[in-house]
């Protein structure tokens, strides 16, 4: 077999491979998922270089979708995906450390109105006996 002929075969089985990708549109739907999901965990205010990475990858993926580079659309959706759930993840860890917080200094507040009832209390008692 001559060159012409091996080179034209390699084209075609390239061709023919190449075509045979199937567009992601599933992976990329669940990588939009994943991205809200990690939005609607504030992810965007607790995780924002996170969550930008993943909405770059998304864009990208789709855009390579557009262009039919189906292999890099798939591996930008799962790429942003998976960014996406680390985002959630630092998100729900800070908001939960935040509301941990938010806590503490009620409970402060707490502390320090039952001491000040409890010294009443007693100023009281100590008046009547």
């Amino acid at each position: 077999m001559n060159w012409h002929k091996k080179s034209s075969i390699v084209a075609l089985l390239v061709l023919i491979l190449g075509c045979s990708v199937k567009p992601p549109i599933d992976e990329i739907a669940t990588a939009k998922a994943s991205l809200e999901a990690a939005r609607e965990q504030r992810a965007q205010v607790y995780a924002p270089e996170e969550y930008k990475a993943a909405e770059v990858s998304l864009r990208q993926a789709e855009k390579d979708m557009l262009n039919e580079d189906y292999d890099w659309a798939l591996r930008l959706a799962k790429l942003s995906a998976a960014q996406s759930r680390y985002a959630k993840g630092i998100a729900q860890w800070k908001g939960k450390a935040e509301e941990m917080k938010k806590a503490q200094g009620e409970l402060n507040s707490l502390r320090s109105e039952a001491e000040q009832a409890q010294k009443a209390a007693e100023e009281i008692k100590a008046q009547i006996h």
